[in-house]
């Protein structure tokens, strides 16, 4: 009797006794973008944030916002208060409202000392843009000083525009450098940032200085402590100066690009609650849902409550009427009601009978257009209006996932119609063929495995040039804006910038300015723009990489899902690293649900192998790759070739011959 043993390969159905047992992981490109729960594509991978991975070749931190920009403006109504020998009046409601020359800028007969105080409650500004209504005509000298925490002091002025109260009439604007001293006081018992217009000196009057509206500008676009709700991309603006407008549930902006600054401009009437912008026939709508009349303006500026019978909406939507004879404004009031009209202006044509879509069980969200088929959708379905009026259902599968998110966010991109849809996107094209799409759309694995489904969420759809763009929370508060393009076939997506927890529950693509295309979204209580222009992607102002970014792998499994697998080394190819610029490992293999190290971090330029003190067992393995830097906005550490070197596990077999 006697026993022998030998060390043997797995022998999986389809094995190759040719393969020496050597295995690698190779990846040196991630351009193909997120959403391979499973490694098979070599330029793919499962997911990342604060990554950037679209240019061929090589993964670096990604790019973050940064919270102002020295080219962004917002104009907003601030405080006001008149001076005259040291009697005070608080002139505020005149700044903000459209009445002409309600603002005594100086006094009739002033004198020395006499001042004007224009201020903000709670921001530091750079800019007043005041609209003259009458030219002062006089001798006497204007001072312009801020409050520096003891005693008042002298502004550094940039651009001298209100020329002593003395410029023509009309918006005029004078700016200054934002003093690093400047405190918070009280003027007329109202605290705030304040700068006044001292009389310094003076001689004599023939005109007193008056004004009609004031407005202070901030270097971000920064919304009063409010988050943007709805953005819209005006034609009827479009025909002065820029085109979007900006609603924060509160205010109306609207936006101007004067002089080489992005600006958005507080609309001279408030408006509050608008869900949703449109244009028809040279006019703006705003819907302010079920219970509160809509409003219109052909300026952006001033705006008007409708007093039709009927003066509710939640949306609107331009298309042709049910005969097909001409285009009309639509809207819809929840729960199910929609109706259209030729003008809905006070005064214009009274909204048509009412055509109800379903039963008011569930809610309309919004409507779309494709191919003149009027859309219409809700928590539960997708329905189409046809010109006679009937009702037809359209997925009656979206009443597996009926959720209030269903259809909010909505764009039209190569012919085709996108739409949020619980944690994906929907896709219906010009043949009315209806798919989803996500970063995530071959993601199952993963999320079996860490249970995270649901963790994400489309808050915003806009498409622009080459690309699709959507905004997605990825937990519960990290926001990350995405581009989407069709390569080959195939939906490539890219997490181009990240905004942190600053919530992004809008988006939109502006008209080009000078040729460039920019791309509009929230973020927290300011609105951000991008250029797409080149790459990278530039946001309007400054922008910097993340200090840390990472890139996670789809699993493997080597070739051989049910054989175990032994890994042996690590070997990286990278630039731009240090001992605080660093490319760190980790793994998470089977069934574990958390991440271990793999190797120390990596801090050596160029080619670098590293062994394992102890081989790493596993039948499936996914990597997580972090780059590290401590300056984001001079240096990032770039990876260019990761590989991972392993064997089949050898078995064991033991023979008993018996004689």
């Amino acid at each position: 009797y006697s026993i022998t043993e030998e060390m043997v390969t797995p022998q999986d159905t389809d094995f190759d006794p040719n393969s020496m047992l050597a295995l690698r992981f190779v990846q040196k490109d991630w351009s193909g973008g997120q959403g391979q729960g499973i490694f098979k594509d070599r330029n793919k991978y499962a997911w990342g944030q604060n990554i950037e991975t679209s240019e061929p070749g090589c993964i670096r931190p990604g790019y973050i916002i940064s919270t102002s920009a020295a080219d962004e403006i917002v104009e907003i109504f601030g405080l006001a208060i008149a001076d005259d020998g040291g009697v005070y009046t608080t002139q505020t409601t005149a700044a903000a409202n459209a009445t002409a020359n309600d603002m005594t800028l100086l006094p009739a007969t002033p004198a020395t000392n006499d001042a004007y105080y224009i201020g903000h409650a709670t921001q530091t500004f750079s800019q007043i843009t005041l609209k003259i209504g009458q030219s002062g005509a006089g001798t006497w000298t204007i001072t312009w000083e801020y409050y520096n925490g003891s005693a008042w002091a002298a502004l550094t002025v940039i651009l001298n525009g209100l020329n002593h109260f003395r410029a023509a009439t009309g918006w005029r604007e004078q700016s200054f450098t934002i003093p690093a001293d400047w405190a918070i006081t009280s003027v007329n018992s109202i605290s705030g940032y304040w700068v006044r217009g001292r009389v310094s000196a003076y001689t004599s009057i023939t005109t007193q200085p008056l004004g009609t509206q004031c407005r202070v500008a901030m270097n971000c676009m920064w919304l009063n402590g409010n988050s943007p709700t709805a953005l819209y991309n005006s034609k009827v603006l479009s025909q002065s100066s820029s085109a979007m407008l900006v609603s924060t549930g509160v205010h109306i902006y609207f936006h101007q690009y004067i002089n080489n600054l992005s600006r958005l401009s507080q609309a001279t009437t408030d408006v509050s609650g608008v869900l949703q912008f449109i244009d028809y026939n040279g006019v703006i709508y705003a819907a302010r849902g079920a219970s509160t009349a809509y409003a219109y303006s052909t300026d952006g500026d001033t705006w008007t409550n409708t007093t039709l019978t009927d003066t509710n909406a939640n949306g609107f939507l331009v298309c042709p009427n049910p005969a097909g004879t001409q285009d009309v404004l639509w809207k819809f009031k929840t729960p199910n009601e929609v109706k259209f009209t030729t003008d809905g202006r006070v005064g214009g044509v009274q909204w048509s009978s009412a055509n109800y879509v379903g039963d008011t069980s569930a809610n309309i969200i919004n409507m779309m257009l494709l191919n003149d088929r009027l859309l219409v959708g809700r928590t539960d379905n997708l329905f189409y209006l046809d010109s006679d009026g009937g009702i037809h259902s359209v997925n009656e599968d979206i009443k597996q996932v009926t959720d209030v998110w269903n259809f909010k966010y909505t764009t039209k991109w190569m012919g085709a119609l996108y739409y949020s849809l619980w944690s994906d996107i929907g896709e219906m094209t010009s043949a009315y063929e209806i798919n989803t799409i996500s970063p995530w759309k071959e993601y199952e694995d993963f999320q079996k495995v860490l249970g995270v489904q649901g963790w994400r969420r489309c808050t915003g759809l806009a498409a622009c040039n080459d690309s699709l763009f959507a905004i997605y929370t990825e937990g519960a508060s990290n926001y990350v804006l995405f581009r989407a393009k069709v390569i080959d076939g195939k939906w490539v997506w890219h997490p181009i910038i990240n905004l942190g927890n600053n919530s992004c529950q809008t988006l939109a693509a502006g008209l080009p300015i000078a040729g460039n295309q920019y791309l509009w979204l929230g973020y927290g209580t300011q609105i951000k723009v991008v250029s797409l222009r080149g790459f990278p992607y530039r946001v309007f102002g400054t922008h910097s990489n993340s200090l840390s970014g990472y890139v996670v792998t789809g699993f493997w499994d080597g070739g051989y899902p049910q054989a175990d697998k032994l890994i042996q080394s690590v070997i990286t190819r990278a630039i731009n690293l240090s001992a605080t610029q660093t490319i760190s490992i980790d793994y998470m293999k089977d069934q574990e649900t958390s991440w271990t190290s793999l190797i120390s971090a990596v801090t050596t330029n160029g080619i670098v192998e590293t062994y394992l003190t102890t081989a790493i067992t596993f039948k499936k393995i996914s990597f997580k790759i972090t780059l590290a830097s401590d300056n984001g906005s001079t240096a990032f550490p770039t990876l260019e070739h990761f590989q991972v070197n392993g064997v089949l596990k050898p078995e064991v077999s033991r023979m008993h011959e018996c004689t």
